[in-house]
């Protein structure tokens, strides 16, 4: 399958995607979020828990900072 059928195949799905403020690269912080919840739930700070996550996943704390917002939100 060649790129741009699979591009008009997903448009549909894409457009509501981008309507609703989700970034191409969100999927890789899913996991990390429902950790972060977790620790926040613990007691941990949020920049304790956002220190702890960034150097385990090698991204910078602002990515994941923005990641978390973003996730939070509803859609």
């Amino acid at each position: 399958m060649k790129m741009t059928e699979f591009l008009k195949m997903m448009t549909p799905v894409l457009k509501m995607l981008s309507r609703n403020g989700v970034y191409m690269d969100d999927w890789k912080y899913v996991d990390a979020y429902d950790r972060y919840v977790r620790m926040r739930g613990l007691g941990l700070k949020q920049r304790e828990a956002v220190r702890m996550l960034s150097d385990e996943l090698q991204v910078s704390r602002r990515t994941l900072e923005r990641a978390f917002k973003r996730l939070a939100g509803d859609c």
